[in-house]
Parts: C-alpha cells; structure tokens; sequence
C-alpha cells in the first residue's frame, strides 16, 4: 500500500529534482544516497532507474528497521 502512495503522490519524483539540483551544486560526477526506513525500496529503486536513464552515476542504498522489508526490497532491487 506504502508503493501505491508513492507512487500516486510522485514522491521519486519530487525527490529526484532536488538530488538533481543538489549534485549540480556539488559539481560532483557521483552522488552517494541512503534511504532511511526504505521499506520495500520503491522510492530507492525508482530513484536509481530515473537517474541511470539519464546517465547519472547515483549510488542509492537503503536500510530499514524491518529485516524483512530490507529482503523484500533487496530482491526487487536485483
């Protein structure tokens, strides 16, 4: 359900124009991420698809405190 939400309220989205801006700033070829309470990693994995689409070298990692939301989103990111 949390996937749904994210997905319809365009959370990535929103996301990625600011990490967009942000590594401009920086001026740096690759941006490091860690998506805190990722749950089933929809916004991580959405995230990385929309910047490797457009060449960005984005390295995007998650945690969470559920060990199997971690596996969950561990598969789906593979």
């Amino acid at each position: 359900a949390l996937a749904r939400i994210n997905w319809l309220s365009a959370t990535a989205s929103s996301l990625f124009v600011a990490l967009d801006a942000l590594q401009r700033r920086l001026g740096t070829p690759k941006l490091r991420i860690l998506d805190v309470a990722c749950g089933g990693g929809d916004v991580a994995i959405r995230l990385w698809t929309m910047a490797a689409q457009r060449g960005l070298d984005w390295r995007i990692s998650g945690c969470d405190f559920s060990p199997v939301a971690v596996a969950h989103a561990a598969r789906r990111a593979k």
